[in-house]
């Protein structure tokens, strides 16, 4: 399977995406990319955990979350690898969730890196990749 990080069609943050979303209000914009930081910090913590736990079912449930979020906020490779890790889930397949886990963190510190470029951080600062 191809590195899916290295394709340049998919982008890690799409703040203009974004904002029109929410019919340019750049504050409402920086308040929803906010959360999706928030929320793509402490995602990729939990991850590995829940596979370590091999929860198939809470592991579906989030990478189908982080998903829809990734949807809105133009983050597309997260979009696109959440996708693959949930059907990889959802088969058990335990290669396919190694790698896209492996391709999915990689993508979640590309965008932490992207929205601290806009000076959107994690609350929780040690989430950057330095």
């Amino acid at each position: 399977m191809s590195i899916v990080h290295s394709n340049p069609e998919l982008k890690n943050l799409d703040f203009n995406a974004l904002l029109r979303l929410v019919d340019g209000e750049e504050a409402l914009g920086r308040e929803v990319m906010q959360t999706m930081v928030d929320e793509l910090a402490d995602e990729n913590e939990e991850l590995p955990k829940i596979v370590a736990r091999q929860d198939w079912k809470l592991l579906n449930y989030l990478t189908d979350r982080l998903s829809g979020s990734a949807a809105w906020c133009g983050m597309d490779k997260i979009k696109y690898i959440s996708n693959l890790l949930s059907s990889a889930a959802s088969r058990q397949d335990l290669t396919q969730i190694h790698l896209q886990l492996g391709e999915l963190q990689h993508a979640i510190a590309d965008a932490l890196t992207d929205a601290a470029d806009l000076k959107i951080i994690p609350r929780n600062a040690a989430h950057i990749r330095k």
